[in-house]
């Protein structure tokens, strides 16, 4: 492998006699789409359809046939039958990078567009990205977001490359695009730096970038997901010859990306002798854990690729590790990172045994054990079927929330616990809880459950108690919805007619304020900014501090001192302490509940949560609020006493 690179780092880059005389033919503005495609006759209707179906009009897609022998040159022939702007070059099979090549020599454009011929590009994709090469002039190249769509159509995360205008750091790392399809560049460019380099099986896109962000291209960035990566399951019986081929490649880019490269005529002097040698130990043992990681999904352990590297690393970051096999390990299966609870079982055991063998070469002390539980963790992570599992330390199980909560039990080993939160059935969140003896308790229960789903569950009570007597109004400007004569919201979609719950961001704050002070006439505004009316009755207060509990009447209080310590309370439970001035010796009832609402923010939705609804039917009396805080603060009353 030494030898390989040392004759790569002297040797430019196999190119065509076409594409070295095509340097000299620039052609008019638009865009050249190449589509280089081999057997590809079941995918690549639906790339071109996506050509078609584009807003920008002035492209021109070239498809290279590179040797297929199934349908995919008649496919070509057909489209181009339809569209003129459909050009179809037939060559003997010489891989993608020649195929890119010849197209690139064909082009008459003055962008080039590298579409595979699986992927396809949203109807927004080249007039999004031509107007940002429009208006800034400067740009060589600009890129948009991606997603990865499964063999079953469904689809993965949005993902984006870097904001930087300079890329080679970044590709210097890894490669920063996933696909070549989100990115439009220069056709200049792509010639100035000798096309795409042949020798590679792999890596072909990855090494094409670090040379052109080496030459100095300066990158824009369109944040919208505009380019669909189609992942496909391979075949295991073939995998690993692949993979132990994309680890040698990878090795390869890495080398360069860390010396100078005499391929590049003209490069930024700032990256003319590559990145810094130090980070090159680490990011070989990093992209050697990525391609672990696929020969993982494929069911090896990928210990025989740490063979090709002598790297040590004893502060090898377990972080980075883990990211690198979560990511890889489920896409040879055609599956992405949710898949891991389900694979899990399946793969722990390759997993240990590449973290251990990785340990002893990286010197990275415990690496294999701190790997794992971050592992664990994040397989942990992606579980949301409510049924009971176990994933390395950490334990998974529903909870359903209109039931009283009890401790928890947890079996030997297990040191986190993840609860799926269920509201009749429905999973609406998640929190993660420490074990301490075997058991997380019903009370931390509770309170992790508040801290991470009390909005949701408070819009599903709403929605079996108020939301249905809200009243619907249809208007100019769209729906909107009233409490009595209270107009809540306007303006909103018209399938909140029939669901005002999906207007719970907009009017649920509101309500809530509503029912747990008993003002359901007022206005939004009027529980932080006081009105001067107020008939409550007064108390006088003797002392500076005082609690006032949410579902007791707040009376206006009459003091000797300037300013009143106030902790409200929620059915017994402390929600906020705040100081708040008494002028003149008096605090209305309508400052005192300004003053509070202000002081408890977020944590009063937290609070009437946690003593009103958890561990209660939704539905089950008594239905309000402020009835419910009151039992609570009754029983809080009674166990003090």
């Amino acid at each position: 492998m030494k030898h390989d690179i040392e004759q790569l780092l002297v040797t430019p880059p196999p190119r065509d006699h076409a594409l070295s005389t095509a340097a000299a033919q620039p052609g008019p503005c638009g865009v050249s789409v190449i589509i280089p495609a081999y057997n590809a006759a079941e995918t690549l209707g639906a790339t071109l359809a996506s050509l078609d179906a584009q807003h920008y009009p002035h492209w021109e897609a070239i498809v290279v046939d590179d040797g297929s022998t199934d349908g995919t040159a008649d496919v070509a022939a057909q489209a181009a039958a339809r569209d003129p702007r459909v050009r179809l070059i037939q060559q003997p099979q010489l891989g993608i990078a020649a195929a890119r090549n010849t197209g690139i020599a064909a082009a008459r454009a003055d962008w080039l567009l590298f579409l595979d011929a699986d992927d396809w590009i949203a109807p927004q994709h080249l007039e999004r990205l031509t107007a940002a090469l429009a208006a800034d002039p400067t740009l060589d190249a600009v890129h948009c977001g991606w997603v990865r769509v499964l063999p079953d159509g469904s689809m993965g995360d949005e993902h984006f490359g870097p904001p930087a205008s300079d890329l080679f750091p970044a590709f210097a790392d890894h490669c920063a695009l996933a696909t070549v399809g989100v990115c439009l560049i220069r056709r200049s460019l792509v010639l100035a730096v000798g096309g795409f380099d042949h020798s590679f099986r792999n890596c072909v896109d990855w090494e094409f970038w670090l040379r052109v962000a080496r030459a100095g291209a300066r990158f824009g960035a369109v944040r919208e997901r505009l380019t669909y990566y189609r992942l496909r399951q391979t075949s295991i019986s073939i995998g690993m010859r692949n993979i132990a081929l994309l680890h040698s490649n990878a090795l390869r880019v890495l080398e360069l990306a860390h010396s100078p490269d005499p391929r590049v005529a003209n490069p930024l002097p700032a990256h003319a002798a590559g990145a810094p040698r130090e980070l090159l130990a680490r990011r070989r043992l990093l992209i050697t854990c990525w391609c672990a990681g696929l020969a993982i999904g494929h069911g090896n352990d990928g210990v025989s690729l740490l063979a090709a590297i002598a790297d040590r690393d004893p502060a090898l970051d377990p972080e980075a590790v883990a990211t690198m096999l979560f990511a890889a390990a489920p896409l040879p299966r055609g599956l992405l990172q949710n898949a891991w609870p389900q694979l899990w079982s399946a793969l722990e055991p390759q997993v240990t045994a590449f973290l251990t063998a990785l340990e002893a070469r990286s010197g990275a002390p415990q690496l294999a054990r701190r790997v794992v539980h971050l592992l664990a963790g994040k397989a942990a992570a992606e579980a949301w079927q409510a049924a009971p599992a176990t994933i390395g330390p950490f334990a998974i199980r529903p909870l359903e929330l209109t039931c009283p909560l009890t401790d928890l039990r947890l079996p030997p080993g297990v040191e986190h616990l993840r609860c799926l939160l269920t509201l009749e059935g429905q999973v609406i969140g998640a929190a993660v809880l420490p074990v301490t003896g075997g058991q997380v308790t019903a009370a931390a229960l509770a309170e992790a459950t508040a801290g991470k789903a009390a909005w949701p569950i408070l819009g599903h009570f709403f929605a079996r108690t108020l939301y249905p007597q809200l009243h619907v109004k249809h208007g100019p400007d769209g729906v909107s919805l009233w409490r009595g004569e209270r107009q809540l919201a306007s303006g909103l979609p018209p399938e909140v007619a029939s669901d005002p719950a999906l207007a719970h961001d907009t009017i649920g704050w509101e309500l809530m304020l509503q029912e747990v002070w008993g003002r359901p006439d007022w206005p939004l505004v009027r529980f932080y900014v006081p009105a001067p009316d107020d008939d409550s009755a007064a108390i006088f207060v003797p002392g500076r501090s005082l609690t006032v509990e949410l579902s007791a009447e707040p009376p206006t209080l009459i003091t000797n001192w300037a300013q009143l310590d106030v902790t409200l309370t929620a059915g017994g439970l402390a929600v906020t302490r705040t100081t708040v001035p008494a002028p003149q010796g008096r605090l209305s009832a309508n400052a005192l509940i300004a003053a509070l609402t202000h002081a408890a923010g977020m944590d009063l939705c937290r609070a009437v949560v946690y003593q009103a609804l958890i561990g209660r039917p939704l539905a089950a009396e008594p239905l309000g609020l402020r009835a419910r805080l009151a039992a609570a603060a009754r029983r809080a009353r009674l166990r003090a006493t």
